[in-house]
């Protein structure tokens, strides 16, 4: 028996299916005859493996069959297979070197047996798997890609010390005056839409990085501004849905009129059920933002060094936290562009950034981003009153390529 057993194994690893679209797919191997599946969310996975799923796929099928399947977790190989006749469930991850086996009263009872084993005592296990996911898969929500929760915290908090900060857009509606007021406080709200590919897989992002702003100066060195930012982001990966938000503060020191600093941390959670995936981040990270005028343009230089490291997770029965910590460099070039659209001044940017990880293994561990952004031009005679700009980018890099289009609003 356990020869017949050895022969399906080898069986499996040679059919490992391709679902070029599909976040899951699975080879499922019963009495010598292999179908294969592909799903969005990782509960329509392990359900394809039950009794009632394998009945309907495989007529015939009896808890004495021979079955077995071999599982693309997100890009992560795992094994499942019933040895020989019996419902003794052998559970294996070869690139982790995980082999567990669960022995139920029946085939569905020794599935349960490994959920429970991964909720409450294979903690360790799954932050194992957790960890190699970050590493190699191109759609994982907590990070190793730009529309994980690391890399929407890295792009937030640059954008926050840096873009916020240079920028020379602004709505120039109110009259223009010489008194010197105590400058408004400003709150944010905005859009940024994106689709990206990696490994042949789509994502589809929405962000809305709101935020506020307490201003505490215009000019001059010193402290200038305490900045709230909040930004929830809805991702859909080929049918699978996740959800993250994070929260960060950050100071704006000027040391003098052309170089700022801004000082920065912040905290988020993501989380997926369809993904099989939650965790947390928290960071600290320093940018600075640089000037130099000149003749009819300027030129910004950015630059940002980031810490960001995975946090102890609790949700429900599930705790995780993979162990992932990495080092983040952000550099930006951007040139601003003032003219006139009829009686109005106008502002075109056009900035380039890149992003380098180090650290704990990612899926991307760089990429760069080019983008042009677009509005009426800041005044400096008053405090800024409202702030509308809009603008698109696009991003490659190390496995990871697609584009954004950004609109936000200050008031």
């Amino acid at each position: 028996m356990m020869k017949k057993s050895v022969c399906v194994l080898a069986f499996l690893l040679s059919s490992l299916p391709v679902f070029a679209d599909d976040l899951f797919s699975v080879g499922i191997t019963v009495d010598g005859r292999m179908e294969s599946f592909g799903f969005s969310d990782v509960a329509s996975l392990f359900d394809q493996i039950r009794n009632d799923e394998l009945t309907e796929a495989f007529p015939g099928y009896m808890e004495q069959s021979m079955a077995g399947a071999t599982i693309d977790f997100r890009g992560l190989e795992m094994r499942a297979m019933f040895e020989g006749a019996t419902s003794r469930l052998v559970f294996e991850v070869p690139s982790l070197d995980i082999h567990e086996t669960f022995v139920g009263e029946n085939r569905d009872a020794s599935l349960e047996k490994l959920e429970d084993f991964l909720i409450d005592e294979g903690g360790d296990i799954l932050n194992r798997i957790q960890a190699a996911l970050i590493a190699i898969s191109p759609v994982d929500p907590i990070a190793g890609n730009p529309n994980s929760l690391m890399g929407t915290m890295v792009s937030g908090q640059f954008r926050a010390g840096f873009e916020d900060q240079t920028t020379n857009i602004d709505e120039a509606a109110a009259p223009a005056t010489t008194e010197r007021r105590a400058p408004d406080n400003l709150a944010a709200l905005g859009a940024r839409l994106g689709r990206f590919t990696a490994a042949g897989k789509a994502t589809n992002v929405l962000t809305l990085p709101l935020g506020y702003s307490f201003r505490l100066k215009e000019d001059g060195p010193g402290l200038r501004a305490v900045n709230i930012v909040l930004p929830i982001t809805y991702a859909d990966i080929e049918g699978g849905k996740s959800g993250a938000v994070s929260l960060g503060i950050g100071l704006t020191y000027a040391m003098n009129e052309r170089w700022l600093l801004s000082p920065a941390a912040a905290t988020g959670v993501v989380g997926s059920v369809d993904l099989g995936s939650a965790g947390g981040i928290g960071s600290l990270s320093l940018t600075s933002a640089y000037t130099i005028p000149r003749e009819g343009w300027s030129l910004n230089i950015g630059n940002m060094v980031g810490y960001y490291e995975t946090l102890q997770i609790e949700l429900g029965d599930y705790e995780f936290n993979p162990g992932v910590s990495n080092t983040v460099l952000r550099n930006a070039l951007m040139v601003s562009i003032p003219s006139t659209m009829g009686e109005r001044k106008v502002t075109t940017e056009v900035w380039a950034t890149d992003t380098r990880f180090f650290g704990s293994d990612l899926y991307s561990e760089y990429y760069d981003e080019f983008g042009i952004s677009f509005g009426l031009t800041k005044t400096r005679e008053r405090s800024i009153e409202n702030h509308l700009r809009a603008g698109v980018s696009y991003l490659t890099g190390d496995g990871v390529e697609g584009w954004r289009a950004n609109l936000g609003y200050s008031f």
